[in-house]
């Protein structure tokens, strides 16, 4: 019977028994079918990244990467060495280091602000533009260009990070309570999630283990706190630009190869959780897959040195176009989820199913285009109250006024663009925008800091174009 029909007869309550377990082997076999399709190729891409990597540059991600071709070696093995609770550990870890490397970006970040609005000290080759009204016409016509609000408030606020800062503290705050009220009708999950976009972009967020990885970023950064922005030199100014500059492609470059690293785990977990119920019967294809992955295990255990044979990629050749109609039969078993569970829900725990049924959520998640997804959260509802609200605010306008006073002016201008930046739009009206932009233009008695930020507006409008 084909899934089509299979699903139609679990709708009418027909055969609910039989096409229970129909419907739970296909999810299984598909899952597992298309894990190893993408696995295969994941780590064909992966070997390819850290071949083009030094010694050097992989020095954060070696253990991580040990740890990987551990498990993708105890998967060709097939002899029960790869768990569920290994693979889970291995990702927890990844996930921890991501967090860690994310606020160190966050970080940076800040301090780029800061370094762009003292640039123009330096460099004779930025634009002046005289006609602020010209200006201003360029970027309201920018931000309304599309016909589309979700891009039209993105745009927004990413005007409004890159305009100049002059307000007091007290008005800052005034916006931040605001931006809370707005939360009023929304659930927790809503709620929590601006909190952490705040706490995150405002270098508050401090995650397990800064402590202990990375710790040249925790030093940089250390030493970009030190420095006295309004007496900068130019020498000191390419300094710092520099060391900024090459920890934030060191950063990207460690993210992009521990987002290859996620996508090879995520299918070892798939294998993992579906492996106990797979039926016992074998497949040329996934003999083939096996010994692709074991190829690259072994090249990888060699120090991922030579040159991938033409021979490997010719079989991986051979593979093609079976991961996309796999998906398909994935995405259709996952999209009919609830209603199978719905209308066979008796049957599932009559014939001991619900732990079965349990993991497909799972298995959801980690084919899902979120790489990092935590795995076991629960889609609860639960309405944000008059004093849930008004604690989050409270504690968060505590921690900015904190941090505040930790660091220098210029760092708490950057703080908060970067937290105007993740606020829901405050503007009733366009007026009311056009009014804030020429205000933060006008009152920026820094021609020096004005004339950096116009330019950097400048270039995002020009990209656009």
């Amino acid at each position: 019977m084909n899934t089509k029909q299979m699903l139609n007869e679990i709708r009418r309550g027909k055969n609910l028994s039989a096409n229970i377990s129909g419907y739970a082997d296909k999810y299984i076999l598909s899952s597992y079918q298309y894990a190893m399709h993408r696995m295969a190729l994941q780590y064909y891409t992966l070997y390819e990244t850290v071949e083009e990597h030094t010694d050097q540059e992989l020095t954060e991600a070696k253990g991580i990467l040990k740890k990987l071709h551990d498990c993708v070696e105890a998967m060709i093995r097939s002899d029960g060495s790869l768990t569920v609770e290994k693979v889970g550990t291995l990702r927890n870890e990844i996930i921890g280091k991501m967090k860690v490397l994310t606020a160190y970006t966050d970080i940076l970040q800040i301090y780029e602000y800061v370094l762009n609005r003292v640039e123009p000290k330096f460099n004779v080759e930025l634009k002046d533009f005289p006609n602020l009204e010209f200006f201003l016409s360029r970027l309201n016509s920018y931000i309304y260009a599309v016909n589309d609000n979700p891009v039209i408030n993105e745009r927004i606020k990413e005007v409004i990070g890159q305009l100049p800062i002059r307000m007091t503290k007290a008005k800052f705050f005034e916006y931040v309570s605001n931006s809370f009220d707005l939360y009023k009708k929304a659930d927790e999950e809503a709620l929590e999630g601006f909190i952490y976009m705040l706490r995150s972009c405002s270098m508050l967020d401090k995650p397990e283990g800064m402590e202990e990885y990375f710790v040249s970023y925790k030093a940089l950064a250390e030493d970009l706190s030190r420095v006295d922005y309004d007496h900068l030199t130019a020498e000191e100014f390419q300094t710092i630009s520099e060391r900024l500059e090459n920890a934030a492609e060191e950063i990207r470059m460690v993210i992009d190869l521990y987002l290859s690293i996620q996508e090879v785990v995520n299918d070892l977990y798939i294998v993992a959780l579906v492996t106990p119920n797979l039926p016992e019967k074998k497949s040329s294809v996934i003999s083939n897959l096996k010994m692709i992955l074991s190829s690259l295990n072994e090249l990888f255990l060699e120090g991922a040195v030579k040159a991938i044979p033409d021979e490997l990629t010719g079989r991986l050749a051979m593979t093609e176009g079976h991961q996309e109609s796999l998906l398909t039969e994935c995405n259709v078993l996952e999209a009919n989820y609830d209603e199978v569970i719905a209308s066979g829900q008796e049957v599932i725990e009559q014939e001991g199913k619900k732990e079965l049924f349990a993991i497909f959520p799972v298995i959801a998640r980690l084919m899902s285009s979120s790489v990092f997804a935590e795995l076991n959260e629960e889609e609860v509802s639960v309405p944000v109250t008059a004093e849930s609200l008004s604690k989050a605010k409270d504690t968060m306008i505590a921690a900015y006024t904190e941090l505040f006073k930790e660091n220098k002016r210029q760092v708490n201008r950057a703080v908060m663009a970067a937290s105007f930046s993740k606020m829901p739009v405050v503007f009733n009206t366009a007026q009311d925008l056009v009014n804030y932009m020429e205000q933060s233009l006008l009152q920026c008695r820094d021609e020096i800091e004005r004339k950096a930020a116009m330019n950097i507006l400048d270039s995002i409008m020009t990209e656009e174009q």
